[in-house]
């Protein structure tokens, strides 16, 4: 099966189609759920098992195999196929109509076997992070100066970015949870995926109090007290797989 374009780390497979014939994966094209992880206990004297779900998900892992007609360029495929960075499927977004990227981590080793008389065989192993994220919601960011309803459009609960312009001590409150901040110097920046509070390049974390702020699926209310003079506001939206 050949499998379409795909870009990681900025680079795009294509640029290689003059020397990668191929680009095969049994995998591709079978959408992949990401296995949660639960906690099961057997519990004496009943007939059933206490299961606890986390909410949170495994990453798994996917391969790619490439066929290679050039070998020169496998110093090169060995610099691009490496590390860390954002993976783009051209199929999500002809097939399923989604316009984002996952985040993975190229891990193992490969082998270069010989194919034919002329090409070389080898397979690449990415872990990927278990959920998807749209570009849009990656980067779009939301200006308001009075309290407002965020509407989060993707199929989990999102890790939001949120910019507090003001000073002094502010109260934010999103869904219900009070987020306490005090002594606030032009703006506080909180990422609730990376759990840190910060200012440029500051570490603001001495000056937060409560848990960092979780977007549910649909709405979600942010208001807040203190001298606020805006909000800046990122959702990541995201799907599950």
């Amino acid at each position: 099966m050949c499998l379409h374009s795909f870009i990681f780390n900025g680079t795009m497979s294509s640029e290689f189609d003059m020397d990668i014939i191929n680009v095969v994966t049994v995998k591709q094209g079978r959408k992949q759920r990401p296995e949660e992880q639960i906690d099961i206990y057997e519990i004496p004297y009943r007939n059933d098992e206490l299961i606890i779900h986390s909410g949170k998900y495994k990453p798994y892992i996917q391969e790619f195999e490439f066929i290679l007609r050039n070998p020169a360029l496998i110093p090169t495929i060995n610099t691009w196929l490496a590390g860390r960075g954002r993976l783009l499927l051209e199929n999500d977004f002809e097939e399923f109509g989604r316009d984002g990227y996952y985040m993975a981590s190229v891990v193992e080793g490969w082998e270069y076997e010989k194919y034919t008389h002329n090409t070389y065989s080898f397979t690449v192993k990415f872990k990927v992070d278990p959920f998807f994220y749209y570009n849009n919601g990656q980067q779009k960011k939301t200006y308001v100066t009075q309290p407002v309803t965020i509407y989060n459009s993707g199929t989990i609960y999102s890790e939001p970015y949120i910019r507090i312009n003001g000073s002094g001590n502010i109260m934010l409150t999103v869904n219900g949870q009070v987020i306490t901040l005090t002594e606030i110097v032009d703006y506080i920046e909180l990422d609730s995926a990376l759990m840190v509070a910060y200012k440029d390049t500051l570490n603001q974390g001495s000056k937060m109090s409560g848990d960092f702020p979780i977007f549910d699926v649909g709405k979600n209310s942010i208001s807040w007290s203190g001298n606020v003079t805006s909000i800046e506001i990122m959702t990541r939206v995201r799907d599950l797989g």
